[in-house]
């Protein structure tokens, strides 16, 4: 065998190695997008922060781009686009594929809620 045919070989099997010793990772992602009760962005926003609050997320950040939080390893995030009608929330959940069925629970409940919010005054 020749030197390059040599390096060939070690090259494959350096990366046959690699291979079979990588750990694969999945992801579940969930998201959609929905009308709330408000045409205010920022009444939107708030939503969101209720949401994640009344749905016990941890570690909840707020920026004017979006409110977000963990739950059981899972991460969830909601923002919101103002619109000349109802404004949306657009809700994102993902999680390890391990925490599929919960990832979607959290999701449908995340919607379920925020769409749900009925403000009385001052809503816009």
């Amino acid at each position: 065998m020749r030197i390059s045919g040599r390096i060939l070989a070690l090259s494959l099997g350096l990366l046959g190695g690699t291979l079979v010793t990588q750990e694969a990772n999945a992801w579940s992602y969930y998201w959609s997008k929905s009308e709330v009760k408000t045409r205010s962005w920022k009444v939107c926003m708030s939503f969101a922060s209720d949401t994640a609050r009344t749905q016990h997320l941890a570690k909840i950040k707020q920026d004017r781009l979006a409110v977000s939080g963990e739950l059981n390893g899972m991460s969830a995030t909601i923002t919101c686009i103002g619109t000349a009608g109802p404004a949306i929330a657009v809700i994102m959940v993902v999680a390890d594929t391990v925490n599929d069925a919960a990832a979607r629970q959290l999701h449908t409940d995340l919607v379920k809620y925020i769409t749900g919010i009925t403000c009385f005054e001052g809503c816009g």
